[in-house]
Protein backbone atom coordinates (compact mmCIF):
# COMPACT_ATOMS: atom_id res chain seq x y z
CA UNK A 1 0.00 0.00 0.00
CA UNK A 2 1.29 3.44 -0.73
CA UNK A 3 1.78 5.41 2.83
CA UNK A 4 5.05 6.64 1.66
CA UNK A 5 3.81 9.74 0.06
CA UNK A 6 2.36 11.62 2.97
CA UNK A 7 2.32 11.28 6.57
CA UNK A 8 -0.34 13.55 8.48
CA UNK A 9 -0.20 12.05 11.96
CA UNK A 10 2.43 14.71 13.43
CA UNK A 11 2.59 17.10 15.91
CA UNK A 12 2.16 20.22 13.16
CA UNK A 13 -1.77 19.21 13.70
CA UNK A 14 -3.77 20.27 16.62
CA UNK A 15 -7.25 20.66 16.19
CA UNK A 16 -8.72 23.63 17.94
CA UNK A 17 -12.21 23.89 16.50
CA UNK A 18 -15.53 23.67 18.68
CA UNK A 19 -16.42 19.80 18.94
CA UNK A 20 -12.94 18.28 18.13
CA UNK A 21 -12.16 14.60 19.64
CA UNK A 22 -9.44 15.21 22.31
CA UNK A 23 -9.36 11.66 23.78
CA UNK A 24 -11.07 8.23 23.18
CA UNK A 25 -12.10 5.66 25.73
CA UNK A 26 -9.77 4.38 28.06
CA UNK A 27 -8.32 8.07 27.97
CA UNK A 28 -11.14 9.86 28.50
CA UNK A 29 -14.01 11.72 25.77
CA UNK A 30 -15.02 15.11 25.35
CA UNK A 31 -17.71 16.34 23.02
CA UNK A 32 -17.82 14.48 19.52
CA UNK A 33 -18.17 15.81 16.47
CA UNK A 34 -20.75 13.81 15.00
CA UNK A 35 -23.88 11.63 16.47
CA UNK A 36 -22.61 8.52 14.68
CA UNK A 37 -19.00 8.91 16.74
CA UNK A 38 -20.64 9.68 19.98
CA UNK A 39 -22.88 6.69 19.64
CA UNK A 40 -19.81 4.44 18.67
CA UNK A 41 -17.38 5.45 20.82
CA UNK A 42 -20.13 5.99 23.93
CA UNK A 43 -20.61 1.91 23.51
CA UNK A 44 -17.06 1.37 23.89
CA UNK A 45 -16.71 3.44 27.14
CA UNK A 46 -17.80 0.71 29.11
CA UNK A 47 -14.36 -1.15 28.55
CA UNK A 48 -12.61 1.84 29.24
CA UNK A 49 -10.77 0.49 32.28
CA UNK A 50 -9.78 -2.68 30.38
CA UNK A 51 -8.07 -0.49 27.91
CA UNK A 52 -6.10 1.30 30.50
CA UNK A 53 -4.83 -1.88 31.67
CA UNK A 54 -3.68 -2.72 27.77
CA UNK A 55 -2.10 0.48 27.29
CA UNK A 56 -0.18 0.71 30.55
CA UNK A 57 2.99 1.47 29.63
CA UNK A 58 6.61 0.96 31.36
CA UNK A 59 9.91 1.56 30.18
CA UNK A 60 11.47 -1.15 28.16
CA UNK A 61 12.94 -3.56 29.27
CA UNK A 62 10.82 -3.51 32.52
CA UNK A 63 7.28 -4.63 30.99
CA UNK A 64 9.34 -7.91 30.88
CA UNK A 65 9.02 -8.21 34.23
CA UNK A 66 5.28 -7.54 34.66
CA UNK A 67 4.82 -11.12 33.06
CA UNK A 68 4.31 -13.89 35.13
CA UNK A 69 6.53 -17.29 34.40
CA UNK A 70 3.24 -19.03 32.80
CA UNK A 71 3.33 -16.21 30.28
CA UNK A 72 6.93 -15.78 29.70
CA UNK A 73 8.72 -19.25 29.67
CA UNK A 74 11.46 -18.58 27.18
CA UNK A 75 12.23 -14.76 28.53
CA UNK A 76 14.19 -16.82 31.70
CA UNK A 77 16.18 -18.84 29.15
CA UNK A 78 17.54 -15.53 27.06
CA UNK A 79 20.44 -14.56 29.12
CA UNK A 80 21.79 -18.11 29.98
CA UNK A 81 22.28 -19.94 26.29
CA UNK A 82 23.88 -18.37 23.32
CA UNK A 83 22.78 -21.27 20.78
CA UNK A 84 20.68 -19.19 17.84
CA UNK A 85 17.40 -21.30 17.72
CA UNK A 86 17.22 -20.56 21.44
CA UNK A 87 18.49 -16.74 21.01
CA UNK A 88 16.01 -16.40 18.03
CA UNK A 89 13.44 -17.09 20.51
CA UNK A 90 13.60 -14.78 22.74
CA UNK A 91 13.87 -12.03 20.64
CA UNK A 92 10.93 -13.07 19.16
CA UNK A 93 9.08 -14.01 22.36
CA UNK A 94 10.34 -10.73 24.28
CA UNK A 95 9.04 -8.69 21.17
CA UNK A 96 5.05 -10.52 21.14
CA UNK A 97 5.23 -10.00 24.29
CA UNK A 98 5.84 -6.13 24.39
CA UNK A 99 3.55 -5.91 21.55
CA UNK A 100 0.31 -7.83 22.68
CA UNK A 101 0.35 -5.45 25.85
CA UNK A 102 0.01 -2.75 23.68
CA UNK A 103 -2.77 -4.21 21.17
CA UNK A 104 -5.22 -1.68 20.67
CA UNK A 105 -7.94 -4.18 18.88
CA UNK A 106 -10.39 -2.91 17.33
CA UNK A 107 -10.73 0.74 19.43
CA UNK A 108 -10.48 3.39 16.51
CA UNK A 109 -12.94 0.52 14.05
CA UNK A 110 -15.84 2.92 14.71
CA UNK A 111 -14.43 6.28 13.77
CA UNK A 112 -16.76 6.89 10.26
CA UNK A 113 -13.36 7.12 7.84
CA UNK A 114 -12.73 4.77 5.00
CA UNK A 115 -10.67 2.52 6.39
CA UNK A 116 -7.63 0.45 5.18
CA UNK A 117 -4.40 -1.77 6.94
CA UNK A 118 -0.76 -2.58 6.06
CA UNK A 119 1.40 -5.71 7.16
CA UNK A 120 4.35 -4.94 9.36
CA UNK A 121 5.62 -8.52 8.15
CA UNK A 122 8.27 -9.09 11.10
CA UNK A 123 10.98 -12.25 11.00
CA UNK A 124 13.85 -13.17 12.90
CA UNK A 125 17.12 -13.24 11.00
CA UNK A 126 21.10 -13.23 11.86
CA UNK A 127 19.55 -12.91 15.41
CA UNK A 128 18.39 -9.64 14.81
CA UNK A 129 14.37 -8.38 13.58
CA UNK A 130 13.85 -7.43 10.33
CA UNK A 131 10.89 -5.84 8.80
CA UNK A 132 9.45 -7.14 4.94
CA UNK A 133 9.00 -4.25 2.74
CA UNK A 134 7.74 -4.18 -1.07
CA UNK A 135 8.21 -1.55 -3.79
CA UNK A 136 5.16 -0.39 -5.96
CA UNK A 137 5.65 -1.69 -9.05
CA UNK A 138 6.90 1.31 -11.80
CA UNK A 139 3.73 0.70 -13.76
CA UNK A 140 1.59 1.94 -11.53
CA UNK A 141 -0.57 4.55 -11.97
CA UNK A 142 -0.04 6.01 -8.70
CA UNK A 143 3.41 6.40 -6.71
CA UNK A 144 5.20 4.02 -8.27
CA UNK A 145 8.46 2.69 -7.58
CA UNK A 146 7.57 3.69 -4.12
CA UNK A 147 8.29 1.93 -0.83
CA UNK A 148 5.53 0.68 1.13
CA UNK A 149 4.13 -2.00 3.60
CA UNK A 150 1.75 -4.52 1.82
CA UNK A 151 -1.06 -3.22 2.21
CA UNK A 152 -4.55 -1.87 0.80
CA UNK A 153 -8.27 -0.28 1.47
CA UNK A 154 -10.93 -2.59 3.70
CA UNK A 155 -13.12 -4.32 1.22
CA UNK A 156 -16.54 -5.30 2.14
CA UNK A 157 -15.76 -9.40 2.58
CA UNK A 158 -12.95 -8.68 5.21
CA UNK A 159 -13.95 -9.01 8.23
CA UNK A 160 -11.68 -6.29 9.72
CA UNK A 161 -8.08 -4.65 9.70
CA UNK A 162 -6.53 -8.22 10.16
CA UNK A 163 -8.24 -9.73 7.25
CA UNK A 164 -7.76 -6.20 5.03
CA UNK A 165 -4.29 -6.83 5.99
CA UNK A 166 -3.85 -10.38 5.38
CA UNK A 167 -5.73 -10.93 2.16
CA UNK A 168 -3.76 -7.69 0.65
CA UNK A 169 0.31 -9.55 1.27
CA UNK A 170 -1.29 -12.99 0.41
CA UNK A 171 -2.11 -10.38 -3.12
CA UNK A 172 1.11 -9.02 -3.05
CA UNK A 173 3.60 -11.03 -2.11
CA UNK A 174 2.11 -14.40 -1.98
CA UNK A 175 1.69 -15.05 1.69
CA UNK A 176 -0.90 -17.16 2.60
CA UNK A 177 -2.80 -16.34 5.83
CA UNK A 178 -1.36 -19.25 7.64
CA UNK A 179 2.09 -18.13 7.38
CA UNK A 180 1.50 -15.33 9.16
CA UNK A 181 1.50 -15.48 12.93
CA UNK A 182 -0.56 -12.13 13.73
CA UNK A 183 0.98 -10.53 17.06
CA UNK A 184 -1.32 -6.83 17.25
CA UNK A 185 -2.89 -4.00 16.03
CA UNK A 186 -0.37 -1.14 16.67
CA UNK A 187 -2.40 2.57 16.83
CA UNK A 188 -3.33 3.30 13.27
CA UNK A 189 -2.49 6.91 11.74
CA UNK A 190 -4.70 8.95 9.06
CA UNK A 191 -3.00 9.33 5.34
CA UNK A 192 -3.66 11.85 3.17
CA UNK A 193 -6.83 10.56 1.78
CA UNK A 194 -8.07 10.40 4.82
CA UNK A 195 -8.18 6.98 5.28
CA UNK A 196 -7.65 5.13 8.33
CA UNK A 197 -4.57 3.27 8.40
CA UNK A 198 -4.28 0.19 10.90
CA UNK A 199 -0.85 -1.38 11.03
CA UNK A 200 -1.00 -5.27 11.98
CA UNK A 201 2.28 -6.69 13.13
CA UNK A 202 2.84 -10.22 12.65
CA UNK A 203 5.84 -12.75 12.75
CA UNK A 204 6.64 -14.72 9.26
CA UNK A 205 9.88 -17.10 8.83
CA UNK A 206 13.03 -15.87 7.56
CA UNK A 207 12.78 -18.58 4.82
CA UNK A 208 9.34 -17.05 3.73
CA UNK A 209 9.89 -17.21 -0.10
CA UNK A 210 8.22 -13.92 -1.52
CA UNK A 211 6.58 -14.08 -4.87
CA UNK A 212 5.49 -10.80 -5.91
CA UNK A 213 2.72 -9.69 -8.14
CA UNK A 214 4.20 -8.13 -11.02
CA UNK A 215 1.68 -5.40 -11.21
CA UNK A 216 1.55 -4.34 -7.80
CA UNK A 217 5.19 -5.58 -6.57
CA UNK A 218 8.97 -4.92 -8.15
CA UNK A 219 11.32 -5.61 -5.21
CA UNK A 220 10.97 -7.37 -2.36
CA UNK A 221 13.60 -6.51 0.54
CA UNK A 222 14.27 -6.52 4.70
CA UNK A 223 15.80 -3.82 6.56
CA UNK A 224 16.87 -4.46 10.12
CA UNK A 225 14.12 -3.04 12.66
CA UNK A 226 16.69 -1.11 14.97
CA UNK A 227 17.89 0.75 11.73
CA UNK A 228 15.03 2.91 12.41
CA UNK A 229 16.43 3.70 15.82
CA UNK A 230 20.08 4.34 14.53
CA UNK A 231 19.86 5.08 11.11
CA UNK A 232 22.83 6.06 8.93
CA UNK A 233 20.94 8.10 6.73
CA UNK A 234 18.49 9.67 8.15
CA UNK A 235 16.87 12.86 7.24
CA UNK A 236 13.67 15.13 8.31
CA UNK A 237 11.51 16.24 5.39
CA UNK A 238 9.23 19.23 5.38
CA UNK A 239 5.80 20.06 2.64
CA UNK A 240 2.54 21.14 2.16
CA UNK A 241 -0.47 19.05 1.92
CA UNK A 242 -3.16 21.06 0.40
CA UNK A 243 -5.66 22.16 2.61
CA UNK A 244 -4.44 20.77 6.17
CA UNK A 245 -1.00 22.98 6.06
CA UNK A 246 3.21 21.98 6.83
CA UNK A 247 3.61 18.36 7.61
CA UNK A 248 6.81 17.27 8.62
CA UNK A 249 8.11 13.55 7.47
CA UNK A 250 10.66 11.39 8.47
CA UNK A 251 12.88 9.66 5.67
CA UNK A 252 15.13 7.00 5.88
CA UNK A 253 17.40 5.70 3.27
CA UNK A 254 19.10 2.06 3.58
CA UNK A 255 21.91 0.10 1.65
CA UNK A 256 20.64 -3.07 1.34
CA UNK A 257 23.91 -5.50 0.99
CA UNK A 258 21.83 -8.20 -0.61
CA UNK A 259 20.06 -6.42 -3.53
CA UNK A 260 23.32 -3.89 -3.97
CA UNK A 261 21.12 -1.17 -3.90
CA UNK A 262 19.33 1.93 -1.59
CA UNK A 263 16.06 1.83 -0.46
CA UNK A 264 14.24 5.08 1.04
CA UNK A 265 11.41 4.36 3.53
CA UNK A 266 9.82 7.43 4.25
CA UNK A 267 6.29 8.82 5.24
CA UNK A 268 3.44 6.86 6.91
CA UNK A 269 5.50 3.83 6.20
CA UNK A 270 8.47 5.04 7.82
CA UNK A 271 6.35 6.59 10.94
CA UNK A 272 4.87 3.01 11.92
CA UNK A 273 8.16 1.13 11.40
CA UNK A 274 9.31 4.08 13.42
CA UNK A 275 6.88 3.71 16.08
CA UNK A 276 6.88 -0.12 16.39
CA UNK A 277 10.73 -0.09 16.60
CA UNK A 278 9.96 2.63 19.93
CA UNK A 279 7.47 0.20 21.49
CA UNK A 280 9.82 -2.98 20.64
CA UNK A 281 13.08 -1.36 21.58
CA UNK A 282 12.40 1.35 24.08
CA UNK A 283 15.38 3.40 22.91
CA UNK A 284 15.75 7.22 22.35
CA UNK A 285 16.82 7.19 18.84
CA UNK A 286 19.28 9.36 17.33
CA UNK A 287 17.19 11.87 16.00
CA UNK A 288 13.37 13.98 16.81
CA UNK A 289 10.45 12.27 16.93
CA UNK A 290 6.62 12.76 17.33
CA UNK A 291 6.66 10.33 20.67
CA UNK A 292 6.49 11.12 24.51
CA UNK A 293 8.94 8.17 24.60
CA UNK A 294 7.49 7.70 28.09
CA UNK A 295 3.70 7.46 26.71
CA UNK A 296 3.94 6.00 22.93
CA UNK A 297 0.49 5.03 22.87
CA UNK A 298 -1.00 7.84 24.33
CA UNK A 299 1.07 10.06 22.23
CA UNK A 300 0.39 7.98 18.60
CA UNK A 301 -3.47 8.50 19.63
CA UNK A 302 -3.20 11.99 20.12
CA UNK A 303 -1.19 12.74 16.88
CA UNK A 304 -4.28 10.51 15.25
CA UNK A 305 -6.60 12.24 16.84
CA UNK A 306 -5.33 15.53 16.24
CA UNK A 307 -5.32 14.48 12.35
CA UNK A 308 -9.02 12.66 12.33
CA UNK A 309 -9.89 16.44 14.06
CA UNK A 310 -8.34 17.93 10.61
CA UNK A 311 -9.80 15.37 8.29
CA UNK A 312 -13.69 15.33 9.69
CA UNK A 313 -13.55 19.32 9.25
CA UNK A 314 -12.59 18.50 5.60
CA UNK A 315 -15.43 15.72 5.08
Amino acid sequence: MDLSSISLSNPLFRASRPGAITSLPGVGRRRLPASTLDSALTHQQASAASWQSALSEEPYPHWAERESPATAPVDSQCNLSTHSTKFEMCVKDKAKLRLRSLDIGNKFSHLPLRKASVLVPLMVKDEKLYVLFTVRSMTLRRSPGIVCLPGGRSEPADTDEIATALREAKEEVGLQPEQAEVICRLVPAIDKTFSLVTPVVAFIEDTFQAHPNPEEVSHVFSVPLEYFIRPSKYQRISTIVSGTGPVSLHSFEYDDPEHKTSFRIWGLTAYFVLFLALVIFGEKPTFEVEFDLDNLVSSAENNTLAVYNVATSKL
